[in-house]
């Protein structure tokens, strides 16, 4: 081997020795890459897994943060429920006297209040104002609920009304109002509205005689007429037959509207009223505290004429009759006895001598007698002595 081809072998060795050196370099280059690259996506795994558990611990806490809220809510709305039901209770528990509304100072002067429409509930089922009902109690109980809508309610001829008519009068005075105010409709006044509530039925006497004892105990006028019907409260409470009102109102007012006359019932007294309509209870108290029984209406029909005919009525009211039958013997029994003899003319005595008188009777001057148990002796023509008084007689 030439020296030319002993380095030509050097150099290829060398070159081939340089290549491998190379090589190794690259490969050692791209173990290195490999490894960062590895690493980085061991990182990027590293955070995308981090990602995910915080994704997940978010999403976890988002859930516990969405119980916790619908715990929350759903305890509140039990909390609710629960104050609605007690509120529901109470309410239902306790008498709607119990609730409170503004008390304002009374007017000095009584007025007429205009006509309104009753105050109903939005959506509300019924075309009567009820109580009991706690979206029309709130509405009672609410201040800006006018007088006038107060007595509109009034107006609604039902139990539920007519039995809270102590509550709704209280109300009305709380805003204000003069117990001797009208209705402007009606023109009646509480005491009237209270005397009907007594109405047995329809109405409660209890509440009614609740309000009509306050109201008289605030000077309300008992002798008061509306004048539409022309009646008082006495005539109000003979038409509904309640005696328990009668004796309250009697007893405030009793000798001036006892006997008192109603235009609409042919001018007749509340005894002509209570017995017109059948209302055994109310002549009886009126009898009892000295209504006049003989009085006549402008017909000249005495309280027992008006009192209907029990033959005229229908088997079906059978215990009607009987009670027509009752008032007419009452009533008939309650007249005083009157005497139609016409006026007899007496004989004048005065000018004959008292010895001839004595001698009619078969009496003589001195002689004693006896008169129901009682010694009477004629002392000297001129006396008599009678139980030890003297009764002077004239002799001529």
């Amino acid at each position: 081997m030439t020296k030319e081809e002993n380095v030509e072998l050097q150099e290829k060795e060398r070159h081939d020795h340089e290549e491998q050196q190379e090589g190794r370099g690259q490969g050692e280059e791209e173990e290195a890459v490999t490894e960062e690259e590895e690493e980085e996506d061991e990182d990027e795994y590293e955070l995308e897994d981090e990602k995910e558990d915080d994704d997940k611990l978010d999403v976890d806490d988002d859930e516990e943060e969405q119980e916790d809220k619908e715990r929350q809510e759903r305890q509140e709305k039990e909390a609710t429920t629960d104050s609605d039901i007690k509120a529901q209770t109470e309410r239902q528990a306790l008498p709607v006297s119990g609730y409170q509304s503004p008390v304002q100072e009374p007017r000095h002067s009584p007025m007429v209040h205009p006509a309104a429409q009753a105050p109903l509930p939005k959506d509300y089922s019924f075309t009567f104002f009820d109580p009991n009902d706690p979206a029309c109690l709130e509405i009672l109980m609410d201040p800006q609920t006018t007088i006038p809508e107060l007595f509109a309610i009034v107006r609604h001829w039902v139990p539920q009304v007519q039995h809270k008519i102590d509550i709704i009068g209280n109300e009305i005075l709380k805003r204000g109002c003069h117990v001797n105010d009208r209705d402007g409709l009606t023109d009646m006044t509480l005491l009237h509205y209270s005397c009907k509530a007594g109405a047995h039925g329809v109405g409660d006497p209890a509440a009614a005689l609740r309000l009509s004892s306050q109201l008289i105990s605030l000077g309300a006028d008992v002798g008061l007429r509306s004048r539409w019907t022309n009646m008082n409260a006495l005539h109000y409470a003979a038409y509904f037959d309640v005696p328990e009102l009668i004796r309250v109102l009697l007893k405030a007012s009793k000798p001036r509207v006892l006997n008192s006359t109603c235009g609409d019932f042919s001018y007749g007294t509340a005894l002509h009223i209570a017995a017109s309509n059948l209302c055994l209870g109310a002549v009886k108290c009126l009898l009892e505290h000295g209504a006049d029984p003989s009085v006549r209406n402008d017909q000249g029909l005495v309280p027992g004429d008006v009192v209907p005919e029990p033959m005229d009525m229908s088997l079906d009211k059978a215990e009607a009759a009987m009670v027509a039958k009752e008032l007419k013997q009452l009533l008939l029994d309650a007249v005083p006895l009157s005497c139609n003899l016409p006026r007899a003319t007496l004989p004048n005595y005065d000018n004959i001598p008292g010895n001839l008188m004595l001698s009619s009777l078969g009496l003589k001057l001195g002689e004693r007698v006896q008169l129901d148990d009682t010694k009477v002796r004629w002392r000297g023509g001129r006396s008599l002595v009678l139980m030890g008084r003297r009764a002077e007689l004239s002799v001529g």
